[in-house]
Parts: C-alpha cells; structure tokens; sequence
C-alpha cells in the first residue's frame, strides 16, 4: 500500500468513526433525555459501536488500513472469540435483569428525570428494549462473522493477492 492508499484508508476510517457517533447521539439521545440514570449506559454504547464498526469492517475490510497486514487480522480474528462472550454475557445481564424486574423498571420514577405519562412511558420503555436488543444481538452476530472475514481475507491475500 503506497502513501497515498494509506492516507485515504486512514480518512475512510475517520469517517467511519464520525458516523459512528453520530449514530450514537442519534439513538441514545432520547434515552439521555429522559434518564437521570440509566443502568445499561456502558453496555448500550458497546453494542452500538461494536454493531457499526464490525459491519463497517465486515463490509469495506479492502478500504482498511490493515487491509494486507495479516498479522494483526490474525490478532483481530482470535481476540474476537472472548469478546463474543463477552457480549452474550452483557445482553444475558440485561435480560435477567427485566425478567427479575420487569419490562417496566426501566420506566421507574427513580431512573427517570420526571414521571411520564403511562403512553410516553410505555412508547420510551419498548423503544430502549428494542434498541438494547437490536443492536446486542446485531453486535453478537457481527462479532461472530468477523474472525470468519479475517481469516479469508488472510488466506486471499496470501494465496490470491486480493483482500
């Protein structure tokens, strides 16, 4: 890769980290308008930035810096595993917790900054679930191909000389 390939790799991937957050404020703002404290803040905005930035790489790995670096595709590719368990252990957290609680704990006046009319509640409380559990099991999913995609993306660029 030539100077020029690696500047703009490095340029495709800033981009990507923007849109990124931007998809981040996008979807967690409505949750930090309502919550004064929310319990699944950590746990959301991993799943989100793991969800994007795993698709992304998925997708564009030929437009990647580390595109023909085998050593740390290898890297990615292994270290991939425990961080898949990692994130079934988190959206298992988050799912015992609403059995042990409720679906409507979340719409708890303690966790709220003011208390919610029961239609607002209801509409705020089903769109956190289903953003939690849209993007955890997006991000288990995308973790679970992408050591596949390295792994053929290594033997392609050794065997074939393409990613």
């Amino acid at each position: 890769m030539n100077k020029q390939q690696f500047r703009w790799s490095l340029l495709l991937e800033l981009i990507g980290w923007i849109v990124t957050a931007v998809i981040l404020v996008f979807v967690l703002f409505p949750i930090a308008q309502a919550y004064k404290d929310f319990p699944f803040w950590k746990e959301n905005i991993l799943f989100i930035v793991t969800f994007v930035t795993l698709t992304r790489t998925i997708f564009l790995l030929k437009h990647t810096f580390f595109a023909r670096i085998w050593w740390v595709k290898f890297i990615l590719a292994i270290a991939c595993i425990p961080f898949i368990f990692f994130l079934i252990s988190s959206l298992y957290d988050i799912q015992a917790f609403l059995d042990w609680n409720g679906l409507y704990a979340l719409g708890a006046d303690e966790l709220l900054k003011e208390p919610l009319a029961e239609a607002k509640m209801r509409s705020l409380v089903e769109y956190v679930r289903n953003e939690l559990f849209l993007f955890g099991t997006g991000s288990i999913i995308a973790a679970f191909i992408f050591p596949f995609r390295m792994i053929v993306s290594v033997w392609r660029v050794r065997n074939r000389g393409t990613v």
